[in-house]
């Protein structure tokens, strides 16, 4: 057990003290995907933690204690259970594995899993569960979790596991994995290996994948992995032609969100490659195709993406409104949960771009509007979003403010499966945003 005080408080404060378990156990143990030492592994832990609740002297001092608070995953566990017997059960009890997961606590992770064992969501969560062991090189341990599914089933694990190990570097026994499986192998994952192999400079083993794959987006983001392969070999010309049939595959898609993303990338590529015109004329193209989608919060995504790619490449603000009508589209939403989160979205990436001021006005603008919102359940889910978000940009206060304000509208309801769902999502939110800040201290 760690004890930290944060300076400058007195030791009287309940508040002042945080405590925290550190993890371990053998001769290794993992965090976040690493594999380490165990000592030194907790040396480092206890850094970062260190680091980050020296901050509480500064005004988000107290929301970092919030956020940093250990109990957020177990509290989530404690309102789950509560669900057993809901239809619900299986969909929370994936989001508790998932962040597990992410947290780097697999075995906790494997034993969610087997509460939610006979549910429908159960190859999902076993998938992620051995994609997680393979991720840390644990072959052996993730086919064991893989084994427990029948064999329809096993072949959503295998791919899970295959992704990983791709992910990981190891394209050779990603294909292993998936081999026996044939043509139910997912293109999605075969594309992931192609990129595997493109990391690696085998671009012929790369081609060789490709040469199987069927004509599909997944075909396109396997012919940008070798594309960009192929510039860092120094092979200009082979890499432009890659490019440009990766672009004839593109804008000859059915799927509009696809296509607006892929010819979105290629443009910038083409841009970054130094025919900058080209690429805002494609721009133009992608938005042209933007304005096809029907559905308002996928359209405003898509010209938020569009216009940060705009900006990326120099647009000056006059030319960037040809391209973004993401605002206009989004207030024009007439459900409020969709509209808050999509300005919630066109806000993260305006502050990704380096436009903070419009990112700050449209985060307010978003709050505004979840207030508004009746539906009490669509209300908690939107305030959990936007709360990831304001961490996200480091408005920790404000995080804790929207947290803060959805448990006490959570409390007041009397249907216990419905308290419980609010309560576990709000645990979960705040799970993952103490994920984000130890992995950012971490990193650092």
């Amino acid at each position: 057990i760690l004890k930290v005080r944060a300076p400058g408080t007195p030791s009287r404060n309940p508040k002042s003290a945080l405590t925290f378990r550190i993890a371990g156990g053998g001769s290794m143990h993992m965090l976040y995907g690493h594999r380490m030492p165990f000592r030194r592994n907790q040396l480092q832990l206890v850094s970062a933690i260190s680091i980050i609740v020296m901050g509480c002297g500064n005004p988000q001092g107290d929301a970092h204690g919030y956020f940093l608070d250990p109990n957020s995953i177990d509290n989530a566990r404690g309102h789950v259970r509560t669900l057993k017997d809901s239809f619900v059960f299986p969909y929370f009890g994936e989001r508790i594995v998932e962040a597990l997961i992410e947290s780097g606590d697999i075995r906790q992770a494997l034993e969610m899993a087997e509460e939610v064992d006979r549910h429908s969501r159960r190859a999902s969560i076993f998938g992620k569960v051995a994609a997680a062991y393979a991720r840390v090189g644990d072959l052996e341990e993730a086919r064991s979790v893989a084994d427990k599914l029948e064999s329809y089933h096993r072949i959503e694990a295998d791919r899970e596991i295959a992704r990983a190990l791709a992910e990981a570097g190891y394209p050779e026994k990603a294909l292993e994995a998936i081999k026996e499986h044939g043509s139910c192998a997912s293109m999605s994952v075969v594309a992931r290996i192609i990129q595997a192999y493109s990391e690696k400079g085998e671009i012929e083993h790369a081609r060789t994948l490709l040469s199987s794959m069927e004509w599909s987006q997944d075909r396109v983001r396997g012919l940008l992995h070798v594309e960009s392969a192929l510039w860092k070999k120094g092979e200009a010309t082979e890499a432009r032609d890659t490019l440009s049939e990766a672009l004839d595959l593109s804008l000859l898609l059915d799927d509009l969100e696809a296509k607006v993303t892929l010819v979105t990338k290629i443009a910038r590529r083409i841009a970054v490659h130094g025919d900058t015109e080209s690429g805002i004329d494609l721009l133009l193209s992608a938005a042209t195709s933007a304005r096809k989608i029907n559905d308002p919060w996928s359209q405003a995504m898509a010209f938020s993406t569009i216009s940060a790619t705009a900006n990326e490449l120099g647009c000056e603000q006059t030319e960037r409104a040809k391209f973004d009508t993401s605002v206009t589209t989004a207030r024009g939403i007439e459900r409020l949960s969709v509209r808050a989160l999509s300005l919630t979205g066109i806000a993260e990436d305006r502050f990704a771009a380096g436009r903070h001021d419009e990112g700050r006005t449209l985060m307010t603008e978003a709050l505004a509007t979840v207030r508004a919102i009746g539906e009490r359940e669509e209300r908690t889910l939107v305030y959990s979003a936007m709360a990831q978000a304001h961490a996200h940009v480091g408005d920790l206060s404000t995080a804790r403010t929207i947290l803060l304000e959805a448990r006490a509208s959570a409390r007041r309801i009397r249907d216990i499966h419905e308290r419980a769902g609010d309560l576990a999502t709000i645990e979960l939110c705040r799970f993952q945003i103490r994920n984000q800040l130890l992995r950012n201290q971490f990193d650092q």
